[in-house]
């Protein structure tokens, strides 16, 4: 039982931080560790870690990246799953010094080669991607040069992959197991450790770089500190009125933002516990609650959806549960409803952020009603011991501009919205020109989201300066799969668009014109895309046009806002 009302919950957690020491990722969790040692931190399928357990794993792990030969600052990526491995590598990475580039294990292999040659990564922890390919098969697909102990000519940084399992990598010093690198850990002494975290001990440098999709399709790597991750899930602390031992079921995704600083580090922050789930499966996610006494639900709308309609979902005992976070898309008003009544919890949340502002910077109150928390997104987190006097003792200020002329415009009127603060990105990693057209001279970040700002701070989203979309959570880019359609030898224009959907917020119409004198299939152009582009990436729908039926600007360009109302119209005649 929670001890007190939630203004007595924020009390006592703003006790616990009266002031704000900057900290790096790994100095924090190490005096986490030692002043929650014998909690729960991790509570996966299979095994439990307490906080001393953990921090054990994670200077092993650090041990052996340095023993690798892993140097400060280098760029490590990391496309795993929500394993308990995600976790300590995260701390691991930022013990030794390195910045850890977060790769969704699900991009296509276009995409994936993309991230790790722009990120320079100089090493690739992940797993097979494909269950029935074995890891060498997938070293061999993506960089057979390592298997030889040779440079790439693709990937020229890349000097190590290191591959989750217990497959042995004969003949090559190049790509390896977890299981060895862990042995190698053997062969560095704890003085070692303990001075290269002492030389690396800076809070105000990069230590994540997350790849976001952008309105060009082309991945941009947008730069996190360690102060700036760890203000940013504290704020989400004191909003959600966190209690010391919150336990979080968490089946999004640990490589985003979201479930990354909602749910690793704000859990950290409070001795809590993190419940991951690998592949989200309602019956097995309910029944992972019940066993954990989950307290608390990180998900996106279509994961609520799934939980709500599960049939078996009163068979279990979700007593212990008092709080729901559901966000990353449009969530209609009966799911919030139905998160009160059928999930038996009072405190609800939705927020509003993105990659470049380490994860939400607003959310509701959690006692806020459905119809709040279907019409607005929040309003600005507090800061607490961590804000700033300049924003208000917060981490970040918004306003509205006008999205042409950038001209700031009055309160409550519609405009683009633009941020900035102190967890807002300092820039794209190796994008100079496209940081100086996001981040002007006095550090205002362009969202590309249209809304305004009530009289109470509420933050409403009315649209999207560009035309790209969210699938369950994930940033889709129209560009990109038009450029990928349009490659087709048979398709002469392409226009994706994204309409909204019930369960995943939004779901891809592709309009498409056939070649003159050819003829194609639906289905032969679902199963080219199949091929070219990631799961969530593929459209939903498909409808193909005459050159005479495209929406016209006197310009001559595609009206997508009438492209979108006759998808619509379209479907619902279906």
């Amino acid at each position: 039982m929670v001890k007190g009302n939630m203004e007595y919950r924020r009390k006592a957690l703003k006790a616990r931080f009266p002031f704000w020491e900057r900290l790096t990722l790994s100095q924090r969790f190490d005096k986490l560790a030692e002043e929650f040692a014998e909690n729960e931190f991790l509570a996966t399928e299979e095994q439990h870690y307490t906080y001393r357990e953990a921090k054990h794993h994670i200077d092993e792990l650090a041990k052996g990246l340095i023993q690798l030969g892993i140097k400060p600052r280098e760029h490590v990526a990391v496309a795993l799953g929500n394993y308990p491995e995600f976790v300590f590598l995260t701390f691991a990475l930022a013990k030794i010094g390195a910045v850890k580039i977060s790769v969704n294990y699900r991009l296509c292999t276009q995409e994936l080669n993309y991230v790790l040659k722009h990120s320079d990564a100089v090493c690739l922890l992940t797993m097979p991607r494909n269950p029935k390919q074995g890891g060498r098969q997938m070293v061999q697909k993506l960089c057979p040069e390592l298997l030889e102990d040779k440079s790439s000519p693709v990937f020229p940084c890349l000097r190590k992959i290191v591959v989750l399992g217990e497959e042995e990598f004969q003949g090559t010093r190049s790509v390896l197991s977890f299981t060895k690198m862990r042995k190698k850990a053997s062969l560095v002494a704890e003085q070692e450790l303990e001075e290269r975290q002492a030389q690396t001990g800076y809070p105000d440098e990069v230590v994540d770089i997350f790849y976001t999709s952008g309105t060009t399709g082309k991945p941009k790597g947008a730069m996190l500190s360690h102060d700036m991750l760890w203000r940013s899930a504290y704020g989400s602390c004191i909003n959600r009125a966190f209690e010391t031992g919150r336990r979080i079921f968490i089946p999004i995704p640990f490589f985003h933002v979201y479930g990354y600083v909602e749910g690793i580090l704000a859990a950290s922050l409070v001795g809590g516990t993190v419940i991951p789930q690998l592949k989200f499966d309602a019956e097995k996610a309910l029944r992972l609650m019940e066993k954990e006494k989950a307290n608390d639900i990180l998900c996106v709308p279509a994961i609520a959806i799934n939980l709500l309609n599960c049939p078996s979902l009163r068979e279990f005992d979700l007593s212990a549960l008092r709080a729901v976070y559901c966000s990353a898309a449009p969530t209609p008003l009966w799911v919030w409803e139905r998160i009160r009544k059928d999930l038996g919890v009072k405190e609800i949340n939705t927020g509003y952020g993105m990659t470049e502002v380490c994860g939400a910077s607003a959310q509701n109150d959690p006692l806020d009603s459905p119809e709040i928390l279907a019409a607005k997104v929040g309003k600005i987190l507090p800061g607490g011991s961590s804000g700033l006097p300049e924003y208000g003792f917060c981490h970040t200020q918004y306003k509205t501009v006008h999205s042409e002329t950038g001209q700031d415009l009055p309160p409550g009127q519609e405009g683009e919205l633009v941020c900035r603060g102190n967890i807002v990105t300092k820039g794209y990693y190796n994008e100079p020109l496209v940081t100086a057209e996001a981040i002007n001279k006095d550090g205002w970040l362009k969202t590309g989201d249209l809304g305004r700002i009530d009289e109470n701070g509420y933050i409403e989203l009315t649209g999207r300066c560009k035309d790209m979309y969210k699938v369950g959570g994930e940033n889709v880019s129209p560009q990109r799969i038009e450029r990928t359609i349009e490659e087709h030898e048979k398709v002469a224009q392409a226009a994706v668009v994204g309409i909204p959907d019930a369960k995943m917020g939004e779901i891809g119409v592709a309009f498409i014109q056939i070649n003159k004198n050819q003829k194609c299939t639906e289905e032969e152009i679902c199963c080219y895309c199949e091929l070219k582009l990631s799961k969530f990436e593929l459209p939903k729908y498909y409808i193909f046009m005459e050159e005479k039926d495209w929406p016209l600007t006197p310009t001559k360009k595609i009206q997508k806002t009438k492209l979108k109302d006759k998808a619509v119209q379209e479907l619902n005649r279906k």
